[in-house]
């Protein structure tokens, strides 16, 4: 397995059939053959077994079987056993182009093999596709900042899809020596995390127009269903991006303010428009919203950098008024 150049890490868990058979036809297609595929088993399903009898014999695929489930400590295994120089990830329900791995190649060489390559993919949803829109240059990236603050607000339309870890190649050993590595304590926002760290550490990070990930919505899918607990995992989220930004001497809270107050609105998207009953509801909200580190996003973040729903939703927090949010929780309100 020497002088691999990609290692593609694929966690698998219970993805629907179709759409993993998908996603393997797109690595048979590649048109490459300087890689390995890491497929990171933790299904519930014994026809995985079945699904996977053609690729198990096969030199370049390396199929790993875990009872923890969480796609974290899945390519967390998938990056230690890796063995090429640079690691792709590829969600189970999503597919990559015939010329993916071809791209990033040429990028790679002809750029002195920056740490890490960001490239663009298409967003498919009921039998369309689209574009992820970035208006950066293509080139190093010469304004780290921008790049990070995109992790938290779509600076400008300048970065957009920075904070997934698909559609990129990172180098091997930039992780493993900077100890990167997707927090398993979440189950909800380990991409931002991890991706705000390899943006902070990494030497040289190249931007690229060109598309190589093809992204499927899926209901059943963790961003697409409803999350239990969705609450709890933005707290535990929020501290530890808090904790983070600490870490790295960053003084200037306001892209976590809007970061939490965008949450706080996902969650009445998402999450609180489940309660049927105003008590209910206004109750788990507000023990939610009275933790420390939404009270200070709350309280601080700027009118300016919030759209009109965002704004109204501040306000309306600020002032206790749980009816009309509880209200904009039933038709989406807010939430863009």
């Amino acid at each position: 397995m020497d002088n691999i150049l990609f290692s593609i890490i694929v966690p698998y868990h219970n993805t629907p059939q179709p759409l993993f058979l998908k996603c393997l036809n797109s690595l048979e297609n590649l048109k490459y053959a300087n890689f390995e595929v890491i497929i990171v088993n933790n299904s519930t399903e014994e026809k995985f077994s079945e699904v996977l009898n053609k690729y198990k014999n096969l030199v370049n695929y390396n199929i790993i079987t875990t009872s923890i489930i969480g796609v974290s400590h899945a390519r967390n295994l998938g990056i230690n056993a890796a063995h090429g120089d640079y690691i792709l990830f590829l969600d189970s329900d999503d597919f990559l182009f015939e010329n993916t791995c071809s791209c990033f190649c040429e990028i790679i060489n002809n750029n002195n093999y920056p740490d890490i390559v960001i490239g663009k993919c298409l967003l498919h949803n009921n039998g369309k596709a689209k574009e992820n829109k970035s208006i950066a240059k293509e080139g190093i990236v010469e304004d780290r900042q921008k790049l990070i603050d995109s992790l938290f607000v779509n600076y400008k339309n300048l970065y957009t899809k920075v904070e997934v870890p698909w559609a990129k190649a990172y180098k091997r050993n930039f992780l493993i020596k900077e100890k990167i590595y997707f927090n398993e304590l979440l189950s909800n926002g380990e991409d931002v995390v991890f991706n705000y760290e390899a943006y902070h550490l990494a030497p040289k990070i190249y931007y690229t127009k060109a598309v190589v990930y093809n992204y499927q919505f899926n209901k059943s899918s963790v961003c697409g269903s409803f999350c239990k607990n969705l609450d709890l995992k933005f707290e535990k989220l929020a501290v530890i991006l808090r904790d983070k930004m600490i870490k790295y001497n960053i003084s200037d809270f306001e892209k976590l303010y809007f970061f939490n107050i965008r949450n706080i609105c996902r969650l009445l998207k998402k999450y609180y428009n489940v309660f049927f009953d105003y008590k209910m509801f206004r109750k788990s909200f507000l023990n939610c919203i009275s933790k420390k580190i939404f009270i200070n996003s709350i309280r601080r973040v700027k009118f300016k950098a919030l759209n009109i729903g965002k704004r109204y939703v501040v306000a309306l927090c600020r002032a206790k008024a749980f009816f009309p949010l509880f209200l904009m929780s039933k038709i989406g309100f807010a939430i863009k």
